[in-house]
Formats: structure tokens, C-alpha cells, sequence
């Protein structure tokens, strides 16, 4: 797989996870995400989330809207970090 879509993934599931635990809707994750100055309609959010396709700042900027103290990269998949950072060094 491609490291670029591996990280895309990884970003998709770490927003989606946050969601469901929290039990948030698109539509209420665009209201939260207006409060913090990040205009984006609830299927715009579903579409980036979904293809993992977000710039950093709203990566963040979701994680605040979430709630979220830290962005738990704990739970990324160790093996393919492990084989990500390998290719970096």
C-alpha cells in the first residue's frame, strides 16, 4: 500500500473513532467545528473524513471540536508505523 494512503487511513480512523465514542454526528461535528472558525458542511466533513483527505489544521481543529486532550497515535496500527518510519530513514 501506498504510505500516503496508509496515513490517510489512519487519520480517516482516528476521526471516526472519536466520533463514535462520543456519539457525534457530521452535522453536529460541522456546528462544533463553526465554533472554532472552520466552516464546513456536514457532507464535506463526511467526504474528507471518509477519504482520510484533511489538511493538518483541521485535523486538530476536529480533535478540539471532539473534545480530545491529545491525538491518541497509540492506536495506529504499530507494525505499519514500525515499516513507515523505516522507508523515512
Amino acid at each position: 500500500m501506498d504510505q500516503r494512503k496508509w496515513w490517510q487511513q489512519q487519520s480517516s480512523a482516528l476521526v471516526k473513532m472519536a466520533m463514535v465514542h462520543r456519539h457525534i454526528t457530521y452535522d453536529e461535528l460541522s456546528a462544533r467545528l463553526a465554533a472554532v472558525g472552520f466552516r464546513q458542511t456536514p457532507g464535506t466533513l463526511k467526504s474528507k473524513v471518509s477519504r482520510g483527505t484533511f489538511g493538518a489544521a483541521l485535523f486538530l481543529a476536529i480533535h478540539v471540536a471532539l473534545g480530545r486532550q491529545m491525538v491518541p497515535l497509540d492506536l495506529l496500527r504499530e507494525d505499519l508505523l514500525n515499516a513507515a518510519w523505516h522507508d523515512v530513514e
